[in-house]
């Protein structure tokens, strides 16, 4: 049954460089203070009554804490709705119109508690391997997934329209169809010389190293172009036919949630650094 209500969560992520009105402590350091909330560097709006209050979890009390971190149980939860990718290639676009949707992405854009894509267990992940892993082995990937997926589902689940969003998912995405057989994936592929001048202006790799990875990337997410499960979007075309694209998510989407119409309308082609969505982006600026 598709979900017709408004998320229950009274707590919502603010601006990463948000004051905890309690402890006065900033979500991230900046600049000369250091000092960021712990544990996991995250400010939550408590929304109340017309106002916010911003505080970080380590000054909410024990019943907040609980309902933001609470767990649900698989027969309480709704399927989740996630969205696979990799840097660069759109999933933080995607991430916010779900949330705008009223979709519960998380406690964070990516989940905080390490990654395992493309046959290797990995706990600290510099940006290189995300982009660039040093093998694709999906069958080894494959198994992490059903291995490590089960504690991260555990985490996340709401009873009402929820996902996340991970880089390199779709490594391991036979994994995640098998742990969740009523899911909606969402992968987003860019096309290769945008991607390619987006990621050159990170720094740290070569063009060509560049260009190898993202046929292993388009190669990974084009498996599942036929599957139910999945939506594969293409972020060139998002970017250029908003509207025509995001009709027919909504329509994959509707069996567990009914997106605003308007969705369309918040999709342009500036990001929020100002740099155009058809380019490479600034070093450190939004996708």
């Amino acid at each position: 049954m598709t979900w017709e209500g408004s998320s229950p969560e009274r707590w919502v992520r603010a601006d990463d460089f948000s004051v905890c009105d309690k402890c006065g402590y900033r979500a991230q350091p900046r600049g000369g203070n250091m000092q960021a909330c712990l544990p996991n560097g995250t400010i939550w709006r408590k929304e109340e009554k017309g106002r916010g209050s911003l505080w970080c979890s380590e000054c909410m009390d024990l019943n907040d804490c609980q309902a933001l971190f609470g767990c649900f149980s698989e027969e309480e939860s709704l399927p989740p709705i996630a969205i696979v990718g990799v840097v660069r290639s759109g999933t933080t676009l995607l991430t916010r119109l779900m949330r705008d949707a009223g979709i519960w992405m998380g406690h964070q854009g990516e989940d905080p508690y390490g990654f395992w894509l493309a046959g290797e267990v990995v706990r600290q992940v510099d940006m290189g391997h995300l982009i660039m892993p040093t093998k694709v082995d999906y069958e080894a990937a494959d198994h992490e997934t059903r291995q490590l997926g089960p504690g991260f589902l555990d985490m996340h689940r709401r009873p009402f329209p929820w996902g996340w969003k991970y880089y390199s998912h779709h490594w391991g995405m036979n994994g995640w169809l098998d742990l969740c057989p009523d899911g909606k994936f969402v992968a987003i592929w860019r096309n290769e010389d945008p991607w390619v001048e987006s990621v050159y202006a990170l720094g740290g790799f070569t063009r060509e190293e560049i260009r190898v990875a993202a046929k292993k990337n388009k190669d990974s997410i084009m498996r599942f172009v036929d599957n139910p499960q999945v939506c594969v979007m293409h972020y060139d075309t998002l970017i250029t036919d908003p509207k025509g694209e995001l009709e027919r998510l909504a329509k994959f989407l509707s069996p567990i949630v009914e997106v605003p119409g308007n969705w369309h309308q918040r999709v342009n082609d500036r990001r929020m650094d100002g740099t155009s969505r058809f380019g490479p982006a600034l070093v450190g600026g939004s996708k």
